[in-house]
């Protein structure tokens, strides 16, 4: 089914946006770790406050990416709204620009310290308390081994901070073969590939890593018509490019899937298209030069990491006072992987499956409220090293004694001390 909205979304003006709610000044704050976040019409007011990570880079956004990524941990699924009529904006923004005007770290500056400055920083000047880093050292892929020191200082800043992290699992091209028909016909294969491993610092384990899915096709209605072009992808298969676990100990990484958009095989051109040059093949979110165009479009993993964000933004709209780690097991706790995913997977196996969705995709109703059929039950304690604790849970009568499928879910979430020097990474575990 070719998307037949999206070319209209992208010639939209202002005067004709939906109506843009507005946003108290206590609504959760995310923290773009990117490239900066421009001044937009539809965040200007929500923008909180912007530093540079170092100082002399500025905070404009000249690259495009953070406010892309912005927008993204702003509305959610653009398109969706769009198509539903209206603009639910779910968070505030703060902005750290890490990177230039190319997308490359500043040459005198460690990452590490790029990222614990703009971490405490943001949360120390703003009370910010979710971050997105859509970024990646694409020269370092986790073969399974130690995590890099910049997986282990978003771990350390994680545990100290009280802060929840969202990472992308990061990008790769298809490689299913020589051919770049291969990239459809050997899907979803190539996925599982060691080569597409995750990139640092998706591997930490204090933090929530996520991978891709599908929107759709990718199809608009100009490729719709073309024979020759094929999507790879339908609505909630992972997409081409994700990149997968596991993770530190075999840890189950990336966490979570979200949407990321797709690509399409376009023989004419002889390449693989995504979100960057066909909308339809992307996430819908905000242009980093309004003046030029409000709405722009894009594919990765970079884009299912603000999706995450935004549902965790509403956790705490519920629960303003939830740790980290209650935001991270009310969202593990609502998660469950598609069944387009599933289904597409399954001829690899279980193994497959978990190392590239995760514990799935997380239900937002789920995630943040209760309702006559379904009850949220949360505990927030400290347990000392070698103790447990029993906790009783209340089984009503009705539970009991109503035919009928009924299921208890059960979620824990720690943040364990981490040293990089240890060959055992992770200072304690729960067994």
């Amino acid at each position: 089914m070719p998307d037949v909205a999206t070319v209209d979304a992208l010639r939209l003006e202002l005067g004709d946006l939906p109506q843009l709610d507005s946003l108290s000044d206590d609504a959760p704050l995310i923290g773009i770790i990117d490239s900066g976040v421009n001044d937009h019409p539809l965040i200007e007011d929500i923008l909180v406050g912007a530093i540079g990570v170092p100082e002399r880079l500025g905070t404009a956004d000249e690259w495009g990416h953070g406010t892309r990524v912005g927008g993204v941990a702003v509305f959610g699924d653009l398109r969706a709204q769009l198509a539903n009529g209206g603009l639910a904006r779910g968070a505030r923004l703060c902005a750290a620009k890490v990177v230039n005007e190319r997308g490359e770290f500043d040459d005198r500056r460690l990452v590490p310290s790029q990222m614990r400055e703009a971490v405490a920083t943001l949360n120390a000047r703003f009370g910010c308390r979710l971050f997105v880093i859509a970024l990646a050292d694409t020269k370092r892929v986790y073969d399974g081994g130690k995590v890099g020191t910049w997986a282990a200082t978003l771990d350390e800043l994680a545990r100290e901070l009280d802060v929840v992290i969202i990472v992308s699992a990061g990008n790769r091209a298809p490689r299913g073969g020589n051919r770049i028909e291969q990239a459809v016909t050997e899907y979803p294969r190539y996925l599982t590939e060691e080569g597409n491993r995750l990139f640092e610092p998706a591997g930490a384990i204090n933090v929530v890593t996520v991978g891709s899915i599908s929107h759709g096709n990718g199809l608009d209605a100009r490729l719709g018509t073309e024979i020759a072009v094929r999507p790879i992808t339908e609505e909630g298969e992972p997409s081409p490019f994700t990149r997968i676990g596991p993770g530190v100990e075999g840890s189950i990484k990336p966490d979570f899937i979200d949407l990321g958009g797709t690509m399409v095989l376009d023989p004419l051109v002889q390449r693989l298209r995504d979100g960057r040059d066909v909308a339809s093949a992307g996430l819908l979110t905000l242009h980093h030069r309004p003046v030029e165009q409000l709405i722009t479009s894009g594919s990765g993993t970079s884009y299912a990491a603000p999706i995450l964000a935004f549902k965790a933004a509403q956790i705490l709209t519920r629960v303003p006072d939830a740790s980290a780690n209650l935001v991270r097991a009310l969202l593990a706790s609502s998660a469950a992987v598609p069944e387009a995913a599933q289904a597409r997977l399954a001829p690899l196996g279980d193994e497959a499956i978990r190392s590239v969705c995760g514990y799935g995709q997380v239900e937002l109703e789920h995630a943040a409220f209760s309702d006559d059929a379904r009850v949220v039950l949360y505990a927030e304690d400290e347990l000392a090293i070698d103790h447990f604790a029993i906790y009783e849970l209340p089984i009503p009568q009705l539970f009991q004694s109503t035919n009928g499928r009924r299921t208890i879910k059960i979620t824990l979430a720690f943040d364990p001390p981490v040293r990089h020097s240890r060959n055992d990474y992770a200072g304690v575990a729960l067994v």
